[in-house]
């Protein structure tokens, strides 16, 4: 109660001296039907921190000073950015493990929220742990987002994503963000919840050839701003899931594989040493059989991974 009254706790309410509400005609009868407005709420904000009325206008949100992503060892990463922002911010980013393919997109995410009013990060990763690697990197952004292992239900879980759409929807804050694990974006509920505030959404993908399921492709949320990242953007022996994630994501917009990275100093040059194993007719088909029951159980393997 503290907090709120101290407006400590400012994510879903504000607090105002009640001469101010008074004075600026907040205080009204309600009829119980009636949910007090939008534009009661933004008054309220505006009368609690009358500098800015409410808005947040850079949110904590920026590219940490020393990062440089457009020279050197990492140019590549500005390449990236500006070929996804060329593809009408849509499109997947196939760079090798150590590339810098978290930089790169949020460094896309950062100049997209300088044109974008109110914007809504969304970021899905299959498992938890880089679910938390991904809140550590934003934390380096200066964004705080709310993160899906953090525990409770799926209700809490959209009910919690719903509060930060709605502080953008009144302009409470003009950047929101999310970490969610593949298996909570995959549910009806939360992908519901995307379209309603489509106009403002951003879907990074992290690992993004785990969603070429038909639990996800079936139904994408259809939201205006995809991103798809991973160093091998092509799922195996599955061509009809990777056409589906390329028309959902869209195009692999820029390409920087091993040998690229070890070029340009990004990663220590390593060599392969392989080691054939050839099959008997039996154990080949053994193999195929083997092969066809995990491509089967692959689409539930997110659950095990949560």
């Amino acid at each position: 109660f503290s907090d709120y009254w101290t407006n400590q706790n400012s994510t879903d309410g504000v607090s105002i001296e009640i001469s101010q509400a008074e004075l600026s005609g907040l205080l009204k009868e309600y009829h119980t039907s009636e949910v007090p407005s939008v534009e009661d709420y933004r008054r309220a904000v505006a009368l609690e921190n009358p500098t800015n009325s409410g808005l947040d206008p850079c949110n904590g949100f920026q590219i940490p000073r020393g990062l440089d992503w457009q020279n050197g060892p990492f140019a590549h990463q500005g390449h990236a950015v500006a070929a996804w922002e060329e593809s009408d911010r849509r499109g997947i980013l196939a760079i090798a493990t150590g590339g810098g393919k978290t930089i790169s997109s949020l460094v896309a995410a950062k100049r997209l929220s300088e044109e974008v009013p109110s914007l809504m990060i969304v970021v899905s990763a299959p498992t938890r742990l880089l679910v938390e690697q991904w809140c550590s990197e934003m934390a380096e952004f200066g964004l705080n987002p709310y993160r899906t292992t953090s525990g409770g239900t799926i209700a809490q879980h959209l009910r919690e994503v719903d509060g930060r759409l709605l502080r953008l929807e009144v302009g409470a804050a003009t950047v929101e963000s999310a970490v969610v694990t593949n298996n909570t974006l995959a549910s009806q509920a939360f992908r519901d919840l995307l379209v309603t505030h489509s106009a403002r959404v951003l879907l990074i993908a992290d690992e993004v050839h785990n969603l070429g399921t038909d639990a996800f492709l079936s139904d994408p949320p259809d939201v205006s701003f995809r991103m798809g990242l991973s160093a091998t953007p092509e799922r195996q022996y599955d061509d009809p899931g990777t056409a589906g994630l390329l028309r959902y994501f869209g195009p692999v917009v820029f390409e920087f594989g091993l040998s690229d990275a070890i070029a340009a100093g990004c990663l220590v040059p390593y060599d392969y040493f392989l080691h054939p194993t050839r099959l008997t007719d039996s154990e080949h088909e053994t193999y195929t059989e083997l092969t066809e029951k995990i491509k089967k159980l692959a689409p539930f393997s997110s659950a095990l991974k949560e």
